[in-house]
């Protein structure tokens, strides 16, 4: 599943969910998950192109028996999200010093 955020003036972020696993019995009760997202203003002039892949990815872990994040797929996007975040903000205080 890919769960996409969104709101009106806002870049939508999403992640993906590998829901396939669990055996019924696993998931009798459900599981819980946190997710911690941030939604930037959708400012003109700047390429969100890095947030049209998940920004996070869940699958089932056997060992665990729970359903954990992809840490490598999230290191791997690190580099692009922190190139993102700086031209956000440069471009956000250049809009307040208008």
């Amino acid at each position: 599943y890919r769960i996409r955020f969104g709101a009106p003036g806002k870049v939508s972020k999403s992640v993906e969910i590998d829901t396939r696993g669990p055996s019924k019995a696993e998931w009798e009760g459900g599981f819980g998950m946190n997710i911690e997202i941030v939604l930037m203003d959708s400012l003109p002039g700047l390429d969100y192109s890095i947030l049209r892949e998940p920004f996070g990815k869940a699958a089932w872990d056997r060992t665990s028996s729970s359903f954990t994040w992809d840490i490598k797929y999230t290191k791997a996007r690190r580099s692009g999200m922190k190139a993102l975040v700086e031209r956000y903000n440069a471009a956000q205080d250049k809009r307040k010093h208008r």
